[in-house]
């Protein structure tokens, strides 16, 4: 039996990571999975983020990231958000979280657990029995967690397997918030690490699910507290390989793959985590559209609307649910507050994740051989500069860096990637929409485009406020006073945005003012 010993603490330096450094090691990160990925065969991007460096003189240079599984999957593992990856048998669900883990947490049974769900979890596959303590004292001070509990990342094999008595024990592992064995016995889950004085524990899970029909047997429909558990959720039967994988794995024997060998990057990854919401910014406009997300959860005509009956003739005046095409209006709801930080704290490891694709493709543009190509030369126009090499990407770098924020792009993917299984839409309008082909992944796309483009030309209408607000960390008070003197309309989303930005007696003020304006008459 092993021994009941004080786990030890990974000590967490938060002055190390500047918005540099942490873009850097994402990169690493990046590398280090793809490294150990790189014999599975699956390049097809989820989502595609766009990014773009500008000057004052109005030239830019722009690019369009792709952000594929791997690339996924590091995104939730800086946000510590539990992944699920879902489809038919033999898609390659494990082969893929085996690599991802490794490339992340260094080699299995090291920095990483798998458990098979399909054989069942008990209370022996949790604790361990120090018998020496057994004899002279308490059982609770005699067992300890199992040591695989302890670790930084863990792989659940078809967690739709677990039989419901068991669904509790799971719960607790997707989502690494420990649990209860019994009253007086708590069982810690993640790596135990210290910064500024504070105890935490990272935790990263994955978690395989096969589909949910009648040709599987022993599998079990997905419990609805489940599908909360996981954030993200990708379902590989709708990313099938390009023809290009495709031709990568048929040039290949068939045989049976061993993981690569990996050093583990956990300290990287918890800094860079804890770094996360201290040094990368968010635009203003990009904090404005996740007022607006929330405000899509006050409408009247949704399960969770909050909003008072009175204003609903002026608020679906302007809506883009109302507006839509595909009558998107009563069909689908808003965001919760959890989701809504969820989606705060993806947005921003997909900014990184971008940040570091970009500077990537930039520092081999300026270090190859051929290094003088049409794209240096204009890296050069617009840094004002004729260096070369790696001072040019030293510049770039720099320049860039002090332009990086989160943008509304990187919000809309990961609300993309938060939505499906969380935000409530209505199935039977879903299935009638034959063009998604029943995909909530296309809907909530088209949800969050809308939204963004009905802000924007909120913003536009006053004053072309979106512009100024791009590259602003937040709101100014003159802009704040602009908005509140051209106020014409009354979008549910909208109006969160602008309660956000008002106190307590400007909201008031507000709400006369908008009564008068379409004659409301007072509750």
């Amino acid at each position: 039996m092993k021994r009941n010993q004080k786990e030890p603490s990974v000590v967490i330096d938060p002055t190390v990571m500047s918005l540099s450094r942490c873009v850097e090691q994402v990169g690493e990160l990046l590398k280090a999975v793809r490294n150990v990925g790189d014999d599975y065969y699956n390049s097809t991007p989820i989502i595609t983020l766009f990014d773009m460096y500008s000057t004052d003189s109005g030239t830019d240079i722009t690019w369009s990231v792709p952000i594929d599984l791997k690339s996924i999957a590091v995104t939730a593992a800086l946000a510590q958000a539990p992944l699920a990856f879902r489809g038919s048998t033999d898609r390659g669900k494990t082969a893929l979280s085996e690599r991802i883990l490794t490339g992340l947490f260094g080699n299995h049974g090291n920095g990483w657990w798998r458990m098979e769900i399909n054989r069942g979890v008990t209370i022996d596959d949790l604790i361990d029995i120090d018998m020496e303590k057994l004899a002279k004292s308490r059982l609770s001070n005699a067992v300890s967690a199992a040591e695989w509990l302890s670790k930084p990342g863990r792989l659940l094999d078809e967690i739709n397997r677990v039989h419901p008595k068991l669904l509790n024990v799971v719960l607790h592992l997707i989502d690494g918030s420990g649990f209860n064995v019994r009253g007086d016995l708590s069982l810690p889950v993640g790596l135990p690490y210290r910064v500024g004085g504070e105890e935490k524990r990272y935790s990263f899970t994955i978690a395989t699910a096969n589909q949910f029909n009648h040709d599987y047997a022993g599998v079990f429909e997905e419990d609805a507290a489940l599908k909360r558990r996981i954030v993200v959720s990708v379902d590989l039967d709708e990313v099938p390989p390009t023809s290009h994988d495709v031709a990568q794995l048929l040039a290949r024997r068939r045989a049976k793959s061993v993981v690569k060998a990996s050093q583990p990057r956990t300290v990287d990854l918890i800094e860079i985590y804890e770094a996360i919401p201290k040094v990368v910014p968010f635009s203003a406009l990009g904090n404005l559209f996740l007022h607006y997300l929330a405000g899509m959860n006050i409408c009247t005509r949704t399960r969770s609307g909050r909003l008072v009956p009175e204003l609903k003739p002026a608020i679906c005046d302007k809506c883009h649910l109302g507006k839509s095409s595909r009558r998107l209006c009563g069909k689908v709801g808003g965001l919760s507050e959890g989701l809504l930080i969820w989606v705060k704290e993806l947005s921003a490891a997909l900014a990184v994740v971008r940040a570091a694709e970009v500077l990537e493709r930039v520092r081999k543009q300026c270090l190859s051989a051929e290094g003088h190509g049409p794209s240096i030369k204009k890296l050069q126009v617009l840094l004002d500069t004729d260096s070369g090499s790696d001072e040019l990407y030293k510049k770039f770098r720099r320049a860039y860096l002090e332009q990086f924020r989160v943008t509304g792009d990187d919000i809309k993917a990961a609300f993309v990637l938060v939505a499906p299984g969380h935000v409530w839409i209505d199935n039977g309008w879903l299935k009638s929409q034959v063009r998604h082909e029943f995909k909530p992944l296309y809907v909530f796309r088209e949800i969050s485009d809308a939204g963004w483009r009905s802000m924007i030309r909120f913003l536009d209408e006053h004053q072309s406020l979106a512009a100024r607000l791009v590259n602003d960390h937040r709101v100014s008070v003159s802009d704040q006073e602009e908005l509140e003197a051209f106020i014409t309309t009354e979008d549910p989303a909208i109006h969160s945005v602008m309660s956000a930005m008002r106190d307590e007696e400007i909201s008031l003020r507000f709400r006369e003012e908008l009564r008068s304006r379409h004659n409301i008459r007072a509750a």
